[in-house]
């Protein structure tokens, strides 16, 4: 189903429920929500996403019959939503944040459901007073089809240095300054035992000066991956078996067992350095996590998630007649 931008109260037939997206970076918070609506199809539901700013949200709230409205950031497009809302009697869905100590409490307080990726999150919910309740267990799925081995494409990473040279992937969101200094300091360590290892970064922001000069030409950078070039990179990475590595905490330890279907390192560049040189020297261990990450995938279907996200609707929308499984 493709995001409409408008939405007339005529084209909603049936029981097709129309939902109203709030979202104030949608390639950013597209990293998982905005991503599935825009790609696959959400049977009876039709999606308005509102992100051209708080004005044109409220006035598109305010004109039409909206029967949910989904808070997929924090942004000032759903904190102006969130009293109309109210106002109007909508029921409000929300997407779980990292950076809730920074959120106005309402915003999660306020959803009659709550989506979390892990236990992790839960509990940070709970303690901002979410019931538990109300939070619903949402991960973004793959498509097999999409982003099957077959369509393993090295090129879209550059081209490759020398037979011998490994690639690492790391992706990116935000472009954390102090987590790009931390996988610097790893990666450079790692090299020095492993000359071959190169750096690619799918980030949306641009690396820092000081990263960027300290990586040099042992890095690349592609920038943010959307549209037609984001299912061959994926493809070539974790969901076509490639090894993962990823640091210990939140929702990482319910989506990898370690020695698995990937690798689980504490916090630091001593100890992430000393896993990337361990996996770039064992061609085994990468063949063994990247067996395990293909079975690990399988689970994580599309259909699974679209479940997943119309149940927190439900519950938003009938909390007497819907229990949400977190």
């Amino acid at each position: 189903m493709k995001i409409q931008e408008q939405w007339a109260d005529a084209a909603r037939p049936g029981n097709v429920a129309a939902i109203a997206v709030a979202a104030e970076r949608p390639a950013r918070t597209g990293s998982s929500l905005l991503r599935v609506l825009a790609e696959d199809t959400v049977p009876n539901h039709a999606i308005t996403l509102l992100d051209r700013g708080a004005e044109h949200a409220r006035a598109a709230l305010a004109r039409h019959n909206f029967d949910l409205l989904h808070l997929a950031d924090a942004g000032a497009t759903a904190q102006a939503l969130l009293p109309i809302a109210r106002q109007r009697d909508i029921p409000v869905a929300a997407t779980y944040s990292p950076a809730l100590a920074d959120l106005p409490p309402a915003l999660l307080t306020a959803a009659g459901a709550v989506l979390s990726p892990s236990a992790t999150a839960d509990d940070q919910l709970a303690a901002t007073r979410v019931e538990r309740t109300r939070i619903c267990r949402w991960l973004p799925g793959v498509n097999p089809a999409q982003f099957h081995p077959a369509r393993y494409t090295p090129e879209v990473f550059g081209p490759v240095v020398s037979d011998s040279s490994i690639r690492l992937l790391y992706v990116s969101s935000d472009g954390d300054p102090n987590e790009l200094e931390t996988l610097a300091d790893a990666f450079l360590r790692a090299r020095e035992l492993s000359p071959g290892l190169q750096l690619v970064i799918a980030s949306e922001l641009p690396l820092p000066p000081r990263v960027k000069l300290r990586l040099g030409a042992a890095a690349s950078v592609l920038g943010s991956l959307n549209g037609k070039a984001l299912p061959p990179a994926y493809a070539s990475a974790e969901a076509s078996g490639l090894p993962v590595l990823a640091v210990a905490g939140g929702a990482a330890e319910e989506l990898i067992e370690s020695g698995r279907s990937g690798l689980l390192v504490p916090h630091g560049a001593g100890p992430l350095s000393e896993a990337i040189g361990w996996l770039a020297r064992r061609a085994t261990l990468r063949e063994r996590l990247a067996t395990g990450g293909l079975l690990a995938v399988r689970a994580r279907s599309w259909e699974r998630s679209l479940a997943q996200l119309t149940a927190a609707w439900g519950l938003a929308a009938s909390p007497a007649e819907v229990v949400c499984a977190a």
